[in-house]
């Protein structure tokens, strides 16, 4: 099972909060997404480093994804 239909209820799931309506929306203030972003980067670089080190990004490099936060802020 790919890691796509393995994540997809999770996804589903994510996609009716209503913060994500609104992110999704492009209506979401700057500073309040920047702020998400800043959230978010931990979670991101940590799950990157463990996935590099066990080989799991190799067929899936747009997965990374912290450098892209960084590079937004």
């Amino acid at each position: 099972m790919s890691l796509k239909e393995l994540t997809k209820e999770n996804h589903t799931n994510a996609e009716r909060q209503q913060f994500v309506k609104v992110m999704f929306s492009g209506k979401i203030d700057p500073e309040f997404y920047a702020l998400y972003l800043w959230n978010q980067f931990p979670a991101y670089e940590l799950l990157e480093i463990m996935a590099q080190q066990h080989g799991l990004l190799d067929d899936v490099p747009e997965l990374l994804r912290s450098k892209k936060i960084m590079s937004a802020s």
